[in-house]
Order: C-alpha cells, then structure tokens, then sequence
C-alpha cells in the first residue's frame, strides 16, 4: 500500500514454485536461519500441499528443518463449544505424512509440533484436552513422542515456582504475537523494549524453574495492517536507523536462548507482508511516508530496505559468537 510501492525483491511471486521455495531456501541460509515453522490449515488445503509436495521435496532443503505451526484458529472452535475430535485426525494425518521425514525437526529425537494460541486455549480450558489427543494421535501412528511448543508466553507470566498447568502439559512455550506484547503505538523506543524482552525473561525463568518445560524467546521487526491497528514502526524511535527495533530486539533474544536448544528464537514473521512482520528481501527504495487509504495512519517512515534484516541476523549472531570467545 506505501507510494511508491516497496514489493518483494522477487516479486508478486508464486509461493508455491520450486524456483521461489529454493531462493528462500538460499536467503535463509545466507542469514543463518536453519528452521521454517510453516502454517497449517488441515489436510488437502493449499498449505499443506505446499509442504508436502513442494517444500519438503524441495533438492536444496536438506540443511534447513520444517516445523509445522497447528492453527488451531482455522481447525477446532476456541471456545471449545464443539467436538474436538478433529484433532486426532489431524495430528495422525501429520504424524503419517511428516513425521518421519529426516527434515522434519526433532528437539531431543522428538517430532515438533508448535501449537498456535494455546494461551487461548489454556484461558477457555480446553487446553489439557487438546494437548492429550495429540499426543495420543502421534503415538498411536508411529510412536511418536511428539514434542509441543505452545504460543503460550504472552502478557505477564506466572511467578516462578507457582502451579501453572501449561508448564505441566507444554515441552516448550514460546510467543506468536510480539507486537501484542509490546504493546506500544508508533515505535516501542527503548523502554518498551526492555519492558518485552523483561516479560520474555520472567517467561524464561518460570518454565525453567517448573523442570518440565522450555522457553523459546521471539522477536518481530515491526507490524502494520493498516486501519486495524496502531501500527509498529520498523525504528525503534523517530531517529534511529531502519531495522533498530529487529536488531534490539534480536539482540537481547539471542540472551534469553537456550545453549542446549542450539540458542533457537523465533522471529515472526519471513513473509507476512499483510501485517508488515516480514523479513524476507524487498527492492530497496528510498523512505517513504504515503501510503493508500489508511495503511500509513501515524505517517512512519518506510525504507525499501533490501536485505537489511537477513544482514542483522547474521551480524548479530556473529556479534554473539566473538563474544563468546
């Protein structure tokens, strides 16, 4: 919506061609991102033929592993009004069809499956019933252990210590949603980012301290999907460099990361242009403040940044390796 436009560096692409698959194959691994945590609706949908069909059959896909995102939004009622029965099914569709494929990830030779808004799940207390027929779905097809991430770690977490079931029913929890939890209009500047990535520590220490469960910290470079909310800038003021708020945000991630779960952290989004999360490359253009209708309501500024953010990670992870010695 910005003018003049800032589109994808490949274009209005096709995401579902092998060339397009294996040039973001390419720039991941440029940035040393080894993992897609991929959505998925249902069986047949386009989704997951996508994944299946193209992605992992992909040739230059060894190297980087595939994590399926269960959007429970597109699957069950939330609210748990309805039978949940699908669930099952669809866990023993992804257990016999991804599963036992050597690029799907495994945490401890264990198949992952990342569960969208279980915190919501958790609030309309449906959560232990969900989490029980996957397990039982992937076992029963395979004998499968499989590992859940929930998107769990969002607003304040419990105390460390304190009886919290997610922590019980979760190998791992992690957030979707990180421009809810900044919780900023406009830009997050500095204490909005030290107020996230605090709640991201009191998320960390609470699931270490139940014994049972991982934390995954999360970042995002910025948001904005127009009139539907305040956006995000992509600076984290009104004079700080594009990609400032990505970079601090990484940067602190990288901290919270767990050694021994190769210091993974979760960025959303790689191409979610609808809401402006995305990282992927775009054509670089000089900054712009118009944009149609109301996509640009706070006049921020917008930098066809190029490869901008696939530079950070890579700096700052380097940046954290020479530290370390």
């Amino acid at each position: 919506q910005l003018q003049p436009s800032q589109p994808p560096m490949l274009g209005d692409y096709d995401g579902t061609k092998p060339n397009i698959i294996g040039q973001h194959l390419a720039w991941s691994r440029e940035a040393n991102i080894n993992l897609w945590v991929t959505g998925w609706r249902g069986p047949s949908t386009k989704e997951d033929q996508t994944i299946r069909d193209v992605i992992m059959k992909h040739p230059d896909l060894p190297g980087t592993k595939i994590a399926l995102l269960y959007q429970t939004n597109t699957r069950i009622d939330l609210r748990g009004d309805s039978s949940l029965d699908s669930i099952y099914r669809d866990v023993e569709y992804i257990a016999r069809t991804y599963f036992d494929n050597p690029n799907y990830l495994r945490i401890d030779g264990r198949p992952v499956l990342y569960l969208y808004l279980s915190r919501v799940l958790h609030r309309n207390l449906i959560l232990e019933q969900v989490v029980d027929l996957m397990r039982q779905a992937a076992a029963d097809n395979g004998g499968h252990n499989v590992y859940i991430i929930g998107d769990q770690a969002f607003g304040d977490a419990p105390r460390p210590g304190a009886s919290y079931d997610p922590f019980e029913l979760l190998d791992s929890v992690t957030n979707y949603d990180v421009y809810g939890d900044i919780r900023r209009v406009g830009y997050a500047r500095q204490d909005g980012v030290m107020e996230y990535t605090d709640k991201q520590r009191r998320w960390r220490d609470a699931a270490l301290a139940s014994a049972n469960c991982d934390f995954i910290p999360s970042v995002t470079p910025g948001f904005n999907d127009g009139p539907g909310h305040s956006p995000l800038s992509r600076q984290v003021h009104e004079s700080a460099d594009p990609g400032s708020l990505f970079r601090r945000l990484l940067d602190n991630a990288l901290d919270l990361a767990d050694s021994s779960r190769s210091r993974m952290v979760m960025i959303t989004s790689w191409n979610g242009f609808h809401d402006d999360t995305q990282i992927e490359p775009v054509l670089e253009a000089p900054v712009t403040r118009q944009a149609t209708g109301a996509y640009n309501q706070m006049q921020l500024n917008y930098q066809g940044y190029g490869k901008l953010f696939l530079n950070i990670i890579r700096q700052t992870i380097q940046k954290k390796k020479s530290s370390a010695g």
